[in-house]
């Protein structure tokens, strides 16, 4: 066994793992029907208008991470079905971090109240893809063993994690904090209680563990990484373009996310690189 985890290869129950690598192919199915029924119809988001449950700025960071969730789903779906056919830890990481993005845009439509005719599906997407996750976890940590990750990498992606809770944290907080005053959310506030409640403790954890040395959360280190990859190219997109779309430009929430996306996207290589090597 422990030479099968070396090798790159994770040994478990067959049957779970097709079952959790189906369940992530119908969800990745689901999410680019979803995706592009939001891209190719306007009046999907549009709809909502009427009854005041949706705003202009909302429906340009639905699309937006709608166009980012078509290649997501169809790279889910490909290495869900490569996986049945070999269980390798490194594209077990990969479906993880894919996943976990579906998780957090459908858990945001679901939370939010964006209430599409496709509402149901979000619904199904949210399930799956947490459940999907859930299966995966404790394969990403049994699979850890035997990575020879060095000690200065754990450290590097450790000190990027907790720079986005010191960075982030408080900035989400102190948007937060004038809506508790007025009794009434934001139009954001779902991204507050899914970072402050789920993601940030996750990165926390993680970088805990990396600081140790602790092997056991290698992959998801990597896992962490495709996520926050593919989701601050999502909103790095929606504020580099907002201008063009009649929005006041951020720059500060631009440079933040687009450094994000570039250093997310460098380690991811490295970390992969080396899981690759081991």
């Amino acid at each position: 066994m422990e030479s099968d985890l070396i090798n790159g290869k994770l040994k478990s129950e067959p049957t779970e793992l097709k079952g959790t690598s189906i369940l992530l192919m119908i969800t990745s199915l689901l999410a680019l029907f979803a995706s592009l029924a939001g891209i190719l119809s306007s009046g999907t988001y549009r709809e909502l208008i009427p009854a005041k449950a949706i705003t202009e700025y909302l429906i340009l960071g639905s699309v937006v991470q709608d166009i980012i969730t078509v290649p997501v789903s169809i790279a889910l779906f490909t290495l869900s079905f490569a996986y049945i056919r070999r269980n390798d830890r490194r594209v077990l990481t990969a479906m993880a971090g894919l996943a976990s993005y579906i998780f957090y845009g459908y858990a945001l439509y679901s939370i939010q109240g964006q209430y599409t005719s496709l509402y149901l599906v979000y619904l199904m997407l949210f399930g799956a893809s947490a459940y999907g996750l859930m299966f995966m976890v404790p394969k990403l940590i049994q699979g850890s063993r035997g990575t020879e990750v060095p000690k200065g990498l754990r450290r590097g992606i450790a000190g990027f994690l907790l720079l986005i809770l010191v960075v982030l944290a408080p900035v989400w907080i102190l948007r937060m904090l004038p809506d508790i005053a007025k009794r009434a959310p934001c139009e954001l506030y779902g991204v507050f209680v899914l970072d402050l409640a789920v993601v940030f403790p996750a990165f926390g954890i993680i970088s805990v563990n990396l600081l140790r040395n602790n092997a056991a959360f290698d992959l998801l280190t990597g896992t962490a990484l495709v996520k926050v990859f593919t989701l601050c190219l999502s909103v790095g997109l929606g504020e580099f373009i907002k201008p063009s779309f009649g929005f006041p430009q951020d720059i500060a929430m631009t440079a933040i996310f687009i450094t994000l996306t570039a250093v997310s996207a460098i380690l991811s290589v490295l970390i992969f690189r080396k899981l690759k090597a081991d």
